[in-house]
C-alpha cells in the first residue's frame, strides 16, 4: 500500500470514482485530488521540502482546459529535482490514440499510460509494479 495519491483530472465524478476504486483496492491511505494542473502543481510545490506530505504516485489526466497533462509534465520536468521524494506519474486518460501513448512514454517521468477508467484490476497490476 502507497500512504499518498495525487489524482489530477478536471472530471469531478472520474476522481470520485477513482477515489473509491483506490480505497475499495486498498491501495492507498489517502488521496487527494485536483481539477486542474496549476492547482496540483502548487500544492507539490508548497510540500516540496515535505516529503510526507508528498505523493508516491500522481495519476495524471492528459486533457484538461486551460493547462493539459502534456504542461504538466513539462514543468515537472523542470523542477523534478526540487521534490525531496520519488513521485511516480501513471497517464491516466480516456484517449486511445497511439501517440498520446508514445509520447506519454517518451517523458522519463512518466511510468506508464493507463486508459480509463481506473480499475481494481489495474491497481493490482500497479501494485506489483511499483515495488
Amino acid at each position: 500500500m502507497v500512504r499518498k495519491v495525487l489524482i489530477i483530472d478536471d472530471d469531478n465524478i472520474n476522481n470520485f470514482l477513482c477515489e473509491r476504486i483506490i480505497k475499495l483496492a486498498n491501495f492507498s491511505e489517502e488521496v487527494n485530488t485536483f481539477i486542474n494542473s496549476d492547482s496540483a502543481m502548487e500544492f507539490l510545490k508548497l510540500n516540496a521540502d515535505n516529503p510526507s506530505d508528498l505523493p508516491e504516485i500522481i495519476f495524471l489526466d492528459i486533457n484538461m482546459p486551460i493547462k493539459t497533462g502534456w504542461d504538466f509534465l513539462n514543468e515537472f520536468d523542470v523542477i523534478k529535482n526540487d521534490f525531496k521524494k520519488e513521485m511516480k506519474i501513471f497517464m491516466l486518460s480516456s484517449s486511445v490514440y497511439e501517440e498520446d501513448v508514445k509520447k506519454a512514454r517518451s517523458y522519463a517521468t512518466v511510468t506508464d499510460y493507463i486508459t480509463k477508467p481506473l480499475s481494481l484490476e489495474t491497481l493490482k497490476k500497479l501494485e506489483i509494479q511499483i515495488k
